[in-house]
């Protein structure tokens, strides 16, 4: 056995404990599909490229290491931690389950498909305005940056719930307090946020967030989403919902749902559209007006 090989048994025997720093070794290179299951301390100088399709149950921080990428298919329990780091490029896949600070990075866009579960922080970032996973990031304007922060957070909200709700009372509050130029700037953003998100489809964490207002299992966030926004015809039970066979629901009903028949009714009538739902027919309908609306947007 080399030293090398040995260094990296020895470094994957670690990755089961509370927490893990990797300082300076011979190590250059993890293997792909790697686990770790705890928090990740990253300030090894001689790694300098992370595996595809690693994954951290706990919280990831990188401090002068030499990684100026995070790999496909990263995925992370907890927090991320990346702030006047030499990363300048995320890949596609990236899952955060908690925060993620990319703070004073040179980073520009961050992945079309992100999903994260707590705050964003791109503080001292020239992130591009776009539309990124949740997050509908307008231009950054002259605005006090915890204002700016708490605008992106709304906007945040916004794209999983489908409405700002308290924090654009919230921010309307800040513009009685400010000056008329500032309070200007604060409209403006916030109509600048409204303009990168109308027509887009709802994503799946809106449809997991309305299930749990109703109710009902997060799971089945998957099939209504992919329904709703891609045109799959969901399994028995859901399909008889949308096409209101309340008898063909019972009968297909599995596991917690047959509690749940009168909230998935209420769930449909409010916010599923009227278009998508009625009988067996529509949900063809709606189906086939999704893809072919899929296919001319793809062409």
């Amino acid at each position: 056995m080399t030293k090398q090989e040995f260094e990296m048994d020895s470094f994957i025997a670690k990755l089961e404990k509370q927490c893990l720093s990797v300082g300076d070794s011979s190590i250059t290179k993890l293997q792909n599909g790697l686990s770790v299951g705890c928090d990740l301390y990253l300030d090894d100088q001689s790694i300098t490229k992370l595996p595809n399709g690693l994954s951290i149950e706990g919280s990831f921080y990188v401090c002068g290491s030499k990684i100026t990428s995070l790999p496909r298919d990263l995925r992370i329990a907890g927090d991320v931690d990346i702030s006047n780091s030499n990363i300048t490029s995320l890949s596609i896949g990236l899952r955060i389950d908690g925060s993620f600070c990319l703070e004073n990075t040179d980073i520009e866009s961050l992945p079309k498909d992100l999903m994260l579960g707590g705050d964003l922080d791109f503080s001292g970032t020239k992130i591009k305005p776009g539309i990124y996973g949740d997050f509908a990031i307008p231009k950054l304007r002259k605005i006090p940056y915890p204002v700016y922060a708490q605008l992106i957070d709304g906007v945040w909200k916004y794209r999983s719930r489908g409405f700002l709700g308290d924090y654009e009372d919230a921010i309307e509050l800040e513009c009685s307090r400010a000056n008329a130029k500032i309070a200007a700037l604060y409209r403006k953003t916030i109509n600048d946020v409204k303009a990168l998100i109308e027509g887009q489809p709802k994503t799946l964490k809106y449809y997991e967030t309305m299930l749990w207002e109703y109710e009902l299992p997060s799971r089945m966030a998957g099939d209504i989403f992919r329904y709703i926004e891609q045109g799959a015809i969901p399994k028995d039970f859901l399909c008889a919902l949308f096409a209101n066979d309340l008898r063909g629901a019972c009968v297909h009903a599995r596991y917690e749902n047959p509690q749940h028949i009168i909230n998935y009714v209420n769930f449909i009538y409010n916010e599923i559209p009227v278009g998508a739902r009625g009988s067996y027919e529509i949900v063809q309908k709606w189906s086939e007006k999704i893809r072919t609306k899929q296919k001319e947007n793809n062409q």
